[in-house]
């Protein structure tokens, strides 16, 4: 069992303590304003982190409404005061249980915000596409007319299946397109 430090406020909690049986190593006064209570800790940092993570994981599932079976026993181990070498083991996989779940937990939420992200770019590339095919109907003159009228014209128009009539209609439409250019990079 690894040494600890005990933090003694009191004086008269000092003298309760019992002799040296290998457990204490220091007994450190009060701390004065600026000072550490702690000097010597024989906690590593990634042990630290552990109890941090586990005691916010413990927080975290109380306030779950419905937490799982697993969560339920991780919970009672982790509060568990005199916890048996059994205990601990159990403890140790349902802890590594719970940060899998976690891990699981934020590489979906992070494929979720990949595909919210891909359907936002095809979003944005329709609503492009829309808006330039209807500033197309304002270039050539055509806002004023009747949606149920250019819905029909353009029925009409995608029945055409004349390869020489498309070419043209092409040609006619890069020169407009053209024309159109040329006076906006002059206006």
């Amino acid at each position: 069992m690894a040494a600890v430090t005990l933090v003694a406020f009191d004086r008269k909690e000092v003298g309760k303590m019992p002799e040296s049986d290998g457990l204490f190593e220091e007994v450190v006064a009060p701390p004065r304003s600026g000072e550490s209570c702690v000097e010597w800790s024989p906690v590593s940092s990634s042990e630290n982190a552990n109890a941090r993570w586990l005691a916010e994981r413990v927080e975290y599932l109380r306030k779950l409404k419905a937490p799982s079976e697993p969560q339920r026993l991780l919970v009672l181990l982790a509060e568990k005061p005199d916890r048996s070498p059994a205990d601990d083991r159990k403890l140790a996989v349902l802890v590594r249980a719970e940060r899998a779940d976690e891990r699981l937990g934020k590489l979906r939420a992070s494929a979720a915000r990949v595909v919210s992200e891909e359907k936002a770019a095809a979003r944005k590339a329709r609503n492009h596409r829309l808006i330039q095919q209807g500033l197309l109907f304002d270039l050539v003159g055509l806002e004023c007319r009747d949606p149920a009228e250019l819905a029909g014209a353009l029925a009409a128009l995608a029945e055409v299946d004349d390869p020489a009539r498309w070419a043209q209609w092409k040609v006619k439409g890069q020169a407009l397109l053209a024309r159109k250019a040329g006076l906006s990079e002059k206006g």
